[in-house]
């Protein structure tokens, strides 16, 4: 009996035209740190008394998926991951590089007939152990930059279908693209450089859930928003005024922009948020140490420039990036 490890996992993401599954020949494998993708079928315990003190019958629920996916930042891979969690997208091609500019979409419904694009995961689990998880959406992405560390993203998901599946081969189309330290990350807040910066977080919160409906299928049928969606903006901040609390008290609105380079001739990642207003700056003395702080944005829409947005733009070896996120 083989004992499986997770040196040969691997995982691939495949944009659906609808909500009935998509193959893996459209899937774009990804390198990834670690998955939570289960999926959860709960029991209904039946409430009839039939003199005995022993439980009754159970029947299955609603199946759910839900999850994490934990990636190392590249400018292809987050391209993909912010496709999935914002859903709006305008491809350029240039002679060696394209670039992709996504946006928050607006729309209530879009291809897959749910808010934001649906999509397969698959997951490969090493010793003939694979699976597909059909109608997933994204509910949230969140980017995080530390220093002395790699940038990472999660992916949170949830799907409404999951199934057994072929182990695949996977093939890696990230394999000349290179990932971005905290050392290549710069910040801009208020037209300013933020330099105080030793931690920082983008988080989108699509704030979706699977809605079950009466129609002989043990999974959900549509995939609904269940609040306001939000962005969210964190760091901890090394304290060198009383900047932040005063803009705390200002309640002005402030302009954020995140640049990411890895190195490599013609790709690189900016993130902007056009209105961000603070909600949190406290500083406070725990000891004889450097005094520290922590800050929280909020994103506020904008009708002129859109809410969110990324560019990213990568080599033209990434083509397949293009067609794929177009399509």
């Amino acid at each position: 009996m083989g004992t499986g490890t997770g040196l040969k996992g691997y995982l691939g993401l495949s944009f659906q035209g609808d909500l009935t599954g998509q193959g893996p020949s459209s899937a774009h494998f990804l390198p990834f740190v670690s998955e939570s993708i289960t999926e959860q079928i709960p029991r209904i315990d039946s409430a009839e008394l039939r003199f005995t003190p022993d439980e009754g019958y159970s029947k299955q629920g609603l199946r759910t998926v839900a999850g994490d996916i934990v990636l190392e930042v590249t400018p292809m891979n987050l391209a993909i991951a912010a496709y999935a969690a914002m859903g709006g997208l305008v491809t350029d091609s240039h002679n060696d590089y394209f670039t992709h500019k996504l946006t928050m979409t607006n729309s209530s419904v879009v291809t897959g007939g749910a808010p934001v694009p649906s999509f397969t995961a698959f997951v490969g689990r090493d010793v003939s152990c694979a699976n597909a998880y059909w109608n997933c959406v994204a509910t949230g992405l969140t980017l995080d930059i530390a220093n002395g560390e790699i940038a990472k993203m999660t992916l949170s998901l949830i799907g409404g279908a999951g199934v057994g599946d072929a182990v695949l081969t996977p093939t890696f189309n990230d394999v000349a693209s290179a990932h971005i330290p905290w050392n290549s990350c710069s910040i801009q807040l208020s037209g300013a450089a933020l330099c105080e910066a030793s931690q920082f977080s983008i988080n989108i919160a699509n704030q979706l859930e699977f809605r079950p409906t009466i129609c002989n299928s043990a999974y959900a049928t549509s995939i609904k928003r269940s609040g306001f969606r939000q962005v969210r903006l964190s760091g901890a901040m090394e304290i060198s005024s009383l900047m932040h609390y005063g803009r705390l008290r200002d309640n002005a609105e402030h302009a954020f922009l995140l640049h990411m380079i890895n190195g490599i001739t013609n790709e690189y990642v900016t993130i902007g948020v056009p209105n961000a207003v603070y909600e949190s700056a406290p500083f406070n003395v725990g000891g004889p140490g450097a005094i520290g702080a922590s800050i929280a944005l909020r994103a506020h829409p904008d009708t002129d420039s859109g809410q969110m947005w990324m560019e990213s733009r990568t080599s033209a070896e990434y083509e397949i990036c293009s067609g794929f996120l177009a399509s």
